[in-house]
């Protein structure tokens, strides 16, 4: 009489492990490579979702709030500007992305909103296009602009 066994070599088993692990490897070392662009994208959403946030406030509470930008900077602060005047929040960039570079028109780094949702310099003037630019460590970038009637997006 003849049992049947069935079942894996331990050859089999090994040979599935190592196609496994190197596929792993490779996998994980392209994640690694697309974590800055992917760091500078989301650094790019969130500012342009704190924008929004920052315009609301000023629509809702009809009254002029800011946001307030370093260069070289991983930060940025959302603000009441007056009635009283206070930082409401301080936001940190994901890890390696800054603010590279103002457009002309943003002075000291702030962008301001009135009741109706506009962007306004900080003498409260109507601001025109503005231009923000994130950089990773790769040096890559993106540009995010601001419309006259406060509206952001990516570039």
């Amino acid at each position: 009489m003849r049992i049947s066994q069935k079942g894996f070599t331990l050859t089999e088993l090994l040979a599935t492990i190592a196609i496994i692990s190197i596929l792993s490897s490779v996998t994980i070392v392209s994640l690694n490579s697309l974590m800055p662009t992917l760091r500078l994208k989301g650094g790019a959403r969130q500012l342009i979702s704190d924008i929004r946030k920052t315009q609301g406030w000023a629509v809702e509470e009809q009254n002029i709030h800011q946001i307030k930008l370093t260069i070289n900077s991983g930060s940025y602060t959302l603000e009441r500007v007056e009635n009283p005047a206070e930082i409401r929040e301080t936001v940190a960039l994901p890890r390696n992305i800054f603010v590279s570079n103002l457009s002309a028109n943003i002075v000291g780094g702030e962008i301001r909103f009135n009741a109706a949702g506009g962007s306004l310099n900080y003498l409260n003037a109507p601001l025109g296009e503005a231009t923000i630019t994130l950089i990773n460590q790769k040096g890559s970038r993106l540009n995010i602009i601001i419309s006259p009637s406060g509206t952001a997006k990516i570039q």
